[in-house]
């Protein structure tokens, strides 16, 4: 009774007898775990999806700083700016840097074998801006981001591992996209997959490196990029909006392509612009389509969940009943009351753990 360690010897004990006493009923032990199981891994698997979707931000520095600027055009629809914004916005002190960036499917021939693979075209500040880190080689810079540079990529952590097995001398192989050879400089980070939700981007290029997709050979001076900005410090997202929504004209006007005709320019001119969280990455119709479907799933899975403990508990009570026999005994061979009980606790304990590794 003096012994310091004598409740890890009581603790042993009556995990033992738990074990001993759900091991006469395995019956009762599979069916509560079962029940508990698809209970909480129903719940469990709604809840990743919505956390992916919604709740999960970027792996990036302070993610909650950045937004991404759109436009809204007279009917309402929201798009893409030119790159030449990016040349405007550095000038604007609500923000402290600029990010601009498109995705697009590719067939790629990596190691001699062929396959199509999302790619996104980073403008040159894009790594910095973000805060994107690499743990192998180097990122994506400025220098890198003008034509006549020699194309370099940068490939996600993923990719490195299934293509080329994780080999540290990944750096200066070659990728070949369309008929330009990409030597790659850098790998990023382990979670990072992407800045487009829910489609994964695995190899980044520079903004004005990216593939000839023209079939008379030319390449475009001006890119439709989507835009991330990061605010600056002690910059409210309020700020930053009413900032943008002063420089609109400006912004619009410095970065329409000089190709455009008087009605195209005054088209684009006459766009609104306005700002959204980009924290957990840019999406275009996964959020919205599959919102409320989701939220409904997760609240009928919360009901199950719900029955299922109901069932558990009935389960429990009915246990509970059969064994007055054996409580009658414990008791009046001295065992307390409190101590009893504790068995019981410890076993649905027990089966609570059970239920939620098998969930």
């Amino acid at each position: 009774e003096v012994d310091r360690w004598r409740w890890i010897d009581a603790a042993d004990r009556n995990l033992r007898h738990c074990f001993r006493s759900l091991a006469k009923s395995p019956a009762f032990a599979l069916v509560s775990i079962v029940i508990l199981a698809v209970g909480i891994g129903s719940n469990v698997a709604v809840f990743s999806t919505i956390d992916a979707l919604f709740l999960r931000p970027l792996p990036v520095e302070h993610a909650d700083e950045l937004v991404q600027i759109v436009s809204v055009d007279k009917n309402g629809h929201t798009g893409g700016l030119f790159s030449g914004i990016l040349d405007e916005l550095p000038h604007d002190r609500a923000f402290q840097g600029a990010c601009g960036f498109g995705t697009s499917y590719l067939a790629v021939e990596i190691e001699g074998t062929l396959r199509t693979l999302g790619m996104g075209v980073f403008s040159g500040g894009c790594f910095e801006t973000l805060g994107l880190h690499v743990q192998l080689g180097r990122a994506l810079t400025p220098a890198d981001d003008h034509i006549g540079a020699e194309p370099v990529a940068v490939i996600t952590d993923s990719l490195w591992h299934s293509q080329f097995g994780g080999r540290p001398d990944v750096l200066g192989r070659s990728i070949r996209i369309g008929t330009d050879d990409f030597r790659i400089v850098g790998v990023t980070g382990k979670r990072f997959t992407g800045l487009l939700l829910g489609f994964p981007e695995p190899i980044m290029t520079p903004l004005l490196q990216q593939p000839n997709l023209l079939p008379n050979g030319s390449k475009p001076t001006y890119y439709y990029v989507n835009l991330l900005a990061r605010r600056a410090p002690g910059v409210s997202e309020a700020q930053a909006l009413a900032n943008i929504v002063a420089e609109k004209r400006r912004l619009l006007e410095g970065s329409v392509p000089q190709h455009f005709n008087a009605t195209r320019r005054k088209d684009y001119i006459a766009q609104k612009l306005t700002l959204v969280s980009a924290r957990g990455g840019i999406d275009y119709f996964l959020r919205r389509r599959f919102a409320q479907p989701l939220f409904a799933v997760f609240g009928l899975c919360g009901a199950m969940l719900l029955m299922a403990c109901v069932n558990l508990s009935s389960l429990l009570l009915a246990r509970g009943l059969s064994r007055q026999r054996e409580v009658a005994i414990r008791l009046a061979l001295g065992g307390s009351p409190g101590h009893v009980a504790g068995l019981f606790v410890l076993e649905s304990v027990l089966l609570v753990v059970a239920g939620t590794a098998a969930g």
